[in-house]
């Protein structure tokens, strides 16, 4: 056999063997350097009742070996070696199978394991071969995980560089690899840890904390600003929907002072946004304290466009809505902060199902017909041309535009709920018109529709 594309050859071999009377029977291995027949002995193994050739036993029986009966062993050869002999010697013991004859070298594991090249979902893993294996198995999984039970198996690698895709942004996984030797393996190498990036996400927005490992916390950055070993972690004990939320115990010494933020959320000047999650605390007689703040970054000290809501007084075990709306004055990358302030020796806090979405502007007409005037409007504002307005029946009064001027982007007129547009009046929509079954929008006036018209109401 030709040695010299391997280092440090190794011969295995499986191997069964039964005893018959205690006699000992024998399997010596010889190598030569040579092409000649000139051989010198490696090793010998004995067989009989204890010796290291038995697999099977002992049997009065002509042995057949079982899929347990066998086992494997693996011998380094020397150097320069071109031959192996097998040696059978019968001591009237019983039968000797071999079987799966391999050559290869010895297979050291790999070097300076790395993972670069991050995205929302992927990153590369890389490695620095050792040895003359071309061919390498990678297990991966969330940090922690046991390699000999757990972690994703990646079989057949044959470059050292290896995009894994189908990551959660933010979890955190490690990796190990090893080199394969052609069936032999090396020891793993590793663990390398990593994440793969957090994007910033647009609307609609949901996160329920469900795909985190426990107690990862993924994109929502978290920062302990009080120093204690207490922070908000991803929990399963008390989830508002299956099967985690974001959780923080309390601490009976110090005052909470702990936030976790959202990952940055692309929101445009002008729209009026809908932002809803729901909260709990431990119940009566603990009285939590919980904030929400906005700003530029996911830091406390950017959370510099202010106070958006608080409850200084969660005595509730049960979870209650909090909900808001928010119109950015500018347009870009924005982060919602939630700061635990809970005095010491209260309960732990509870945050779960955060939904951020554009809002709609609905027609409540408890002041007038005058579509310009703020209170007649929830929330009290005039409609722009970024936010969607819906028109509600059994209003005290039907919305009236007179005047040139007024703008929106999609508008939806509900059954039984009418609009009109008198004469010269004028509203420009951005987006699409519903009109629903039983509605009613009667213009003797202009519209500039820049969508789609969606007439439900053929009458």
């Amino acid at each position: 056999v030709d040695f010299t594309s391997l280092t440090d050859p190794v011969v295995t071999f499986d191997y069964a063997y039964a005893t018959s009377n205690s006699l000992i029977d024998m399997l010596e291995i010889w190598y030569s350097t040579s092409y000649e027949h000139n051989y010198t002995l490696l090793t010998s193994m004995a067989g009989g009742a204890a010796g290291p050739l038995n697999t099977g036993g002992s049997t009065n029986l002509e042995f057949i070996p079982a899929a347990h009966q066998w086992a494997t062993e693996s011998y380094n050869l020397p150097s320069g070696t071109t031959r192996v002999l097998f040696r059978g010697i019968s001591s009237n013991g019983n039968n000797l199978f071999l079987d799966n004859i391999t050559f290869h070298g010895n297979c050291p594991a790999p070097e300076e394991l790395a993972a670069t090249n991050f995205t929302s979902s992927g990153a590369e893993l890389g490695w620095t071969p050792v040895g003359v294996s071309g061919t390498w198995q990678i297990r991966w999984g969330v940090v922690g995980f046991d390699t000999l039970n757990e972690g994703a198996l990646i079989p057949g690698v044959t470059s050292n560089l290896y995009f894994l895709e189908g990551l959660q942004p933010g979890q955190v996984y490690e990796f190990y690899v090893r080199s394969d030797c052609g069936g032999a393996y090396s020891s793993w190498a590793g663990p390398v840890s990593f994440s793969a990036v957090c994007e910033s996400v647009n609307v609609p927005f949901y996160e329920n904390f469900d795909l985190l490992t426990i107690p990862s916390t993924g994109c929502q950055e978290v920062i302990n600003s009080n120093g204690d070993n207490i922070t908000w972690i991803t929990s399963s004990d008390f989830p508002a929907s299956y099967s985690n939320s974001m959780f923080i115990s309390k601490n009976s010494a110090l005052e909470m002072n702990d936030w976790f933020f959202s990952p940055g959320v692309s929101l445009v000047e002008g729209i009026t946004y809908s932002f809803n999650f729901v909260y709990r605390g431990n119940g009566a007689g603990s009285p939590g304290k919980l904030e929400l703040l906005v700003g530029s970054g996911p830091t406390p000290s950017e959370m510099t466009g202010g106070l958006l809501w608080s409850d200084s007084d969660i005595q509730t075990s049960e979870y209650f809505p909090g909900t808001f709306n928010y119109i950015p004055v500018a347009s870009g990358i924005t982060f919602f902060g939630f700061h635990g302030y809970s005095t010491a020796g209260t309960g732990f806090l509870c945050v779960d199902d955060i939904a951020i979405d554009e809002a709609f502007i609905y027609w409540n007409g408890n002041n007038s017909s005058a579509w310009g005037d703020p209170a007649n409007w929830f929330p009290q504002v005039i409609p722009n041309g970024f936010q969607n307005v819906i028109i509600s029946s059994g209003t005290p009064n039907n919305p009236a535009i007179d005047y040139q001027g007024p703008e929106c982007k999609n508008l939806t007129i509900e059954p039984g709920a009418m609009l009109s547009i008198i004469p010269g009046g004028e509203i420009t929509v951005k987006g699409n018109i519903t009109i629903r079954e039983a509605a009613i929008l009667n213009n003797e006036g202009l519209i500039i529709l820049k969508g789609d018209l969606n007439n439900q109401n053929p009458e």
